[in-house]
């Protein structure tokens, strides 16, 4: 798949198909994740890839958080009620997709957590999904249980939860979304 096809094309997917995903799949798609720029080239992001058991007992701490969650969505989209009704859904069962990916930024020599370097290995890893059939999509309402999933994981404070991404083959074809104008200023053109 051409670069230009995967970024047109992308598509943040909800539900997933129930088929596992081959370990040699997965660990093509994190390899080129890998590959992303990192915060003064120290390659500080984590990934924790959770399916079967493990996946569940996430999954079960996830739907423990729902009534917080619910609150965060409404404050977010006030105007949107139907909306939330829908990612209070996905949320129960993160669409049914065999992983969950839990992805963490690491600490930097002068204290601060890498979150730009970690998000741009979600977006190589997102490209990636996608230019092998997969699917995935940016959530990180979840932080608000941090303490609990890394206890569950074994991670220390010298990481940060950037986001959970299901993972899997998706279950629908959404459209793009509607691209907000004007978000380019052009200078000395």
């Amino acid at each position: 798949m051409e670069l230009e096809e995967a970024l047109a094309m992308r598509r943040s997917i909800r539900r997933y198909r129930r088929d596992d995903v081959s370990r040699d799949t997965l660990e093509r798609v994190f390899n080129l994740a890998l590959m992303a720029p990192s915060g003064w080239g120290l390659q500080k992001s984590r990934f924790f890839i959770v399916q079967g058991e493990q996946r569940r007992r996430l999954q079960d701490l996830c739907v423990d958080a729902l009534p917080e969650v619910r609150t965060v969505l409404e404050e977010a989209l006030p105007d949107r009620p139907d909306e939330v009704d829908v990612l209070m859904e996905f949320y129960r069962t993160y669409g049914n997709a065999p992983v969950l990916v839990v992805v963490y930024a690491g600490l930097l020599p002068g204290g601060d957590f890498d979150d730009i370097g970690a998000a741009l290995s979600v977006q190589n890893l997102f490209l990636a999904a996608h230019a092998t059939g997969l699917g995935t999509v940016w959530t990180d309402v979840m932080r608000i249980r941090e303490a609990e999933i890394n206890a569950m994981l074994g991670v220390g404070t010298d990481q940060k939860i950037t986001c959970i991404t299901p993972l899997g083959y998706p279950d629908e074809q959404p459209s793009a979304a509607q691209r907000t104008p004007g978000r380019l200023t052009w200078i000395g053109f």
